[in-house]
């Protein structure tokens, strides 16, 4: 049997104005509370391409994920909502390596000069917050308990993971294997994300890596509370 990662949250395939406007409503309406709404983010483009734009866009949240279709879209719809996003100070974006991501949306033809994604607020990567909690973990005195509560001896060296700047699809779903106990299912990974319709097997795995960053995500802050810290000052000490 292949054991791999494939529970999911209510998926949503975004690819008219209207469901835009729903999906834009739906998040502001998350980030109106006291705290910072956790969105988790990725983007996938086509492998068999030279230097490909996104095609789509994943995201996250507690309950719901919207992949958004950036390559149907039109400009006057998808941009306002992306620069929307990754500019909101309430919105907290949580990314992989997300630095190419956020190259690959920004060639997107109905993306092209979104200055929100070239200044992002508020986004962290989860592995820099792993990193950051293993570094804390090591202080402690119970700190090999720790680490092996939360099975950091099977990750390796994050920040060897980071310096080689390892692929990112097998990189996340090592960290998923590690930290979550299951691989990411990967059997679509060198699918043409240019071709529509898209399948439903497809969508579903479009969706993962940013789903799977929210469960990451969860997992670091009972990490945090462990070491009587919140996820918030391990979020800080990450981007320092």
């Amino acid at each position: 049997m292949n054991k791999n990662l494939s529970w999911m949250n209510k998926l949503n395939f975004v690819n008219t104005q209207n469901l835009v406007n729903e999906m834009k409503v739906d998040i502001e309406k998350r980030s109106e509370g006291p705290d910072a709404v956790t969105v988790a983010f990725d983007a996938e483009w086509s492998a068999y391409e030279t230097g490909p734009p996104a095609s789509l866009l994943q995201i996250s949240l507690q309950d719901v994920s919207y992949i958004v279709d950036v390559d149907v879209l039109p400009r006057d719809v998808v941009r306002p909502f992306v620069e929307m996003i990754f500019s909101h100070h309430k919105i907290h974006k949580l990314g992989f390596h997300y630095e190419e991501d956020l190259y690959k949306l920004l060639k997107a033809d109905s993306l092209k000069g979104c200055s929100a994604l070239n200044r992002p607020e508020n986004i962290s990567c989860i592995l820099r917050l792993v990193i950051a909690l293993i570094d804390e973990s090591v202080k402690r005195e119970n700190a090999v308990e720790i680490l092996k509560e939360f099975e950091v001896n099977n990750i390796g060296s994050p920040r060897n993971e980071i310096d080689r700047r390892r692929s990112h699809t097998r990189s996340l779903s090592s960290l998923c294997e590690s930290l979550l106990g299951l691989p990411l299912d990967k059997r679509e990974q060198l699918f043409v994300w240019t071709r529509r319709p898209l399948r439903a097997l497809q969508l579903r795995y479009a969706a993962m890596d940013a789903f799977c960053l929210r469960l990451f995500h969860d997992r670091c802050k009972k990490w945090a509370e462990k070491l009587g810290m919140t996820i918030q000052e391990i979020t800080s000490i990450s981007k320092g």
